[in-house]
């Protein structure tokens, strides 16, 4: 366990790193506006496919071959050739205009600058317009040919790839030698690749700059952008501070507006300003093993993956699963990484890892989202950085966080409401967290201080959470009540909880069978309305093997002889999905703590 003069971060260095990232996200003028013409008594009824990514291990969708449908563009073509051969290929601005369903047009690496180009094909299952990318020979990339990881795992089962089936690294820049590169200058509202149309395909394309790499309307359906780095739309140079520069929240990498079936697989965001891949008013597609990476140091990504509604229109019902956000720590804007905002309805974000950003839920119509099965690793001890956790903010309600593990962090699950939601005062209300573990942190759980101290954080839930190796449990800043901790283990070297300039952990908090180690002579949780305090000692299966940086958490599974076995209470009919454990066992009985 750390010492206190282990906590090189002081108070003032918190604040202001929360005052920056409460700067960079306050003044989003452009999507707030949007958003709040969200209507909750509309309902939108549409058939949706919410079947999981299959386990398959290798495999292309399609083979890609060359036959008489098969054209040819290159970045040396003259103009005035057939496209029928690498000798004789388009240009691509004539590739774009000729294209027509049924058509693959194999596009070789090389640099192609400038244009705005339109897709408004329609095509249909059996005659798809595809543009794919190659190095030297066409079908030399093509990422499903990879082989995939375990369904199980808590990131991306897949990566972006080069030729040859050589990953590609995200946090080094492509070159034209990799990938047909397309390149142009930032302009205020400009797109680069507008698709209209449907059945139309992009595979192993490198997007660069424009205000909008890609954008999909809601007339574009079963569309693919499949193995594409996305990278560094918006204006680079303009500070997360620079709230009234036009230019600030401004750079899209893929922007979804109600596009129906949309899939976007294998790709790389690097550095898209505003939002990296947003989607908008979308309740069907896949978006799957892709990695949003920040790292302009100026002003890095503010939404990483963007689940909200487009005027009126909710996004619901979507599985998201087995993406990457990174962020470095260098940069100033700490960002959303997973975000369901305004207008985010039953959606389901699972098998994901997040580096230094957090995950979150906002406004009081981001409601019955679940996140789960995901890794959060910050770099608060390491590089001093406290911009990593679970937030829940600005009134979201009834949403699930289930199967997490938090590591290296100022605070694993943090609220907020700094006022964006004015129609709901609440910092979080009435969600559920279920089998969070929570390691080598200072804090369990902030009820947080903002710049308005706006509204309580009021009536959630957590179930079956370890809280292990923190300074302090919980940190009352803000009002709260009618939290509720049902069979949780807390280690805490400091105290359960800590207050702060007049706001104080509420007497209604409720402590049901619940185990404590560390430091209780001070702020016992004997003082509260309920408690039911479970004694002995813990008799994890392998204390030791919990060191920082590891998200191997077997060792706080509990030994047969435990006291914390079958000690917990039986929590199943307040959240159906408390009825499985940790590592996904049906409990037969209910234990302490996540396992």
């Amino acid at each position: 366990m750390r010492t206190l003069s282990f906590f090189k971060i002081t108070l003032m260095s918190i604040v202001s790193l929360l005052c920056i990232w409460l700067i960079g996200c306050e003044a989003d003028t452009d999507l707030y506006g949007e958003l709040t013409q969200f209507q909750e008594d509309e309902t939108i009824t549409e058939d949706f496919d919410t079947t999981p990514i299959p386990d398959n291990a290798t495999g292309s969708e399609e083979e890609f071959v060359v036959d008489e449908n098969s054209y040819f563009v290159s970045s040396e073509a003259s103009g005035s050739n057939d496209g029928k051969s690498e000798a004789t290929a388009w240009t691509w601005s004539e590739a774009v205009a000729k294209a027509r369903p049924g058509m693959t047009i194999y596009v070789k690496a090389g640099k192609y600058t400038s244009g705005n180009f339109e897709f408004n094909q329609r095509g249909d299952s059996s005659e798809k317009l595809r543009f794919i990318g190659y190095k030297e020979v066409p079908g030399d990339i093509d990422a499903f040919k990879q082989t995939l990881l375990s369904n199980s795992v808590r990131d991306r089962r897949g990566t972006t790839r080069l030729a040859n089936d050589e990953e590609f690294d995200y946090t080094k820049r492509p070159t034209a030698l990799d990938m047909p590169f397309f390149e142009k200058a930032y302009l205020r509202n400009d797109m680069f690749f507008t698709i209209r149309g449907q059945f139309i395909e992009f595979h192993n394309f490198i997007i660069k700059g424009g205000d909008f790499g890609m954008f999909f309307n809601a007339d574009s359906a079963n569309n693919k952008v499949i193995n594409c780095i996305i990278m560094e739309q918006g204006n680079l140079d303009i500070g997360s501070r620079d709230s009234s520069h036009p230019d600030r929240y401004q750079g899209f990498g893929i922007a979804n507006r109600s596009s129906t079936n949309l899939e976007v697989r294998f790709c790389s965001f690097l550095n898209s300003e505003q939002h990296a891949l947003e989607i908008k008013g979308a309740n069907s597609g896949v978006y799957a093993d892709n990695v949003v990476y920040s790292y302009n140091e100026v002003n890095g990504t503010d939404y990483f993956f963007l689940i909200t509604s487009e005027s009126g229109r909710p996004s619901s019902d979507l599985i998201v699963e087995y993406n990457r956000c990174h962020r470095l720590t260098s940069t100033t804007h700490g960002g959303h990484g997973f975000i369901v905002k305004n207008g985010a309805i039953n959606n389901t974000i699972r098998n994901w890892k997040v580096i230094n950003t957090n995950i979150e839920a906002s406004f009081a119509s981001s409601t019955n989202n679940t996140f789960e099965k995901g890794e959060l690793n910050g770099s608060y001890y390491t590089d001093g950085d406290p911009l990593a956790y679970i937030l829940t903010s600005n009134s979201a309600t009834g949403n699930t966080f289930k199967d997490i593990i938090i590591d290296n962090v100022w605070g694993g699950l943090v609220f907020l409401d700094h006022g964006e939601d004015r129609s709901n005062a609440y910092a979080g209300r009435a969600n559920d967290y279920i089998n969070i573990i929570v390691k080598n942190a200072q804090y369990g759980v902030i009820f947080s201080e903002s710049y308005a101290h706006l509204g309580p954080t009021t009536d959630n839930q957590f179930l079956n959470c370890t809280f292990y190796n923190t300074q302090f449990g919980i940190r009352a800043h803000r009002e709260n009540s009618g939290n509720a901790f049902i069979n949780c283990h807390f280690s805490a070297s400091a105290s359960l909880y800590t207050n702060h300039r007049g706001y104080v952990l509420n007497a209604n908090t409720k402590f049901e069978n619940c185990h404590f180690s560390g430091n209780l002579n001070r702020n016992s949780p004997l003082a509260f309305e309920e408690n039911n305090i479970i004694d002995g000692n813990p008799m994890f299966s392998d204390p030791n093997s919990i060191i920082d940086g590891s998200f191997d958490v077997s060792g706080l599974e509990l030994l047969p002889n435990s006291p914390l076995r079958g000690a917990g209470k039986d929590i199943g009919h307040l959240n159906s999905k408390a009825s499985k454990d940790f590592n996904g066992k049906t409990r037969s009985s209910f234990n302490i703590g996540a396992f």
